[in-house]
């Protein structure tokens, strides 16, 4: 799966179903960048731990969460950022792409 699915999708991991709460989290154990970072469902946001996991971890998409123009705009964006942090890029270089892409979405 290449395309990053929108926050609030339901999917399951190795049998146990969760919610995408966000995107390219960090997880501290191992200092590694995953695809998402996500919530026990259908409990949610029940502490400020969350779990993570990468597209080819998804065995089946459940529910696929809200999309619209500006979802769309960022999910195609997500496999650039995700590139950046794979290739070590500079926090400073990541911002940087961040804030363009944001700005060109205000411009138009």
């Amino acid at each position: 799966m290449n395309k990053y699915l929108p926050v609030g999708s339901i999917v399951e991991v190795k049998n146990a179903k969760f919610i995408i709460a966000g995107y390219l989290g960090k997880k501290n154990e191992d200092n590694k960048v995953y695809d998402y970072l996500c919530t026990i469902f259908p409990f949610g946001a029940i502490s400020n731990e969350y779990l993570f996991f990468n597209n080819e971890d998804i065995d089946k998409v459940v529910f696929i969460g809200y999309q619209d123009g500006l979802t769309t705009y960022y999910g195609e964006k997500m496999g650039t950022l995700r590139k950046m942090y794979d290739d070590n890029c500079s926090e400073e270089e990541i911002k940087e792409y961040l804030e363009s892409i944001v700005l060109k979405k205000n411009e138009e």
